[in-house]
């Protein structure tokens, strides 16, 4: 098994040497796809748990970029926003509810909003805090 298994990744190896000798510009297109994936973002924003934070989403800036996690299926859009004065992009799961609220209140006018957050990972939960 322990022959085989190297045998797998000595193919796996060659097959990837191979695709980049035929294209010998690969890390230029890896640089580029980069660039045009996140280009320059500041910091992202990391609210804390059992923390209500406010922040103001920053429309300014135009439509919200969107990054595609491809390995885990998952849709992410990166809204800028300010918090505490400082610029920060908020990388915010397509499938959390909180994204559907956070698009009503933005038509409805509204910027500047508290958020609770509870859990990690993909247990993480957002609230909206309202007064």
């Amino acid at each position: 098994m322990n022959e085989q298994t190297n045998n797998n990744q000595q193919t796996i190896t060659e097959e990837k040497i191979t695709a980049e000798q035929n294209n010998p510009n690969w890390l230029d297109e890896e640089l580029k796809n980069a660039n045009t994936m996140v280009g320059n973002l500041p910091d992202g924003l990391h609210l804390e748990e059992n923390k209500t934070t406010e922040i103001m989403i920053d429309l300014d800036k135009g439509p919200f970029r969107t990054y595609e996690d491809k390995t885990n299926g998952t849709v992410k859009k990166i809204i800028p926003c300010i918090v505490n004065g400082e610029e920060k992009a908020w990388w915010l799961n397509t499938h959390n509810p909180i994204y559907k609220q956070l698009l009503e209140k933005l038509k409805t006018g509204q910027k500047v909003f508290k958020i609770f957050r509870i859990g990690k990972m993909k247990d993480t939960r957002y609230t909206i805090v309202e007064e």
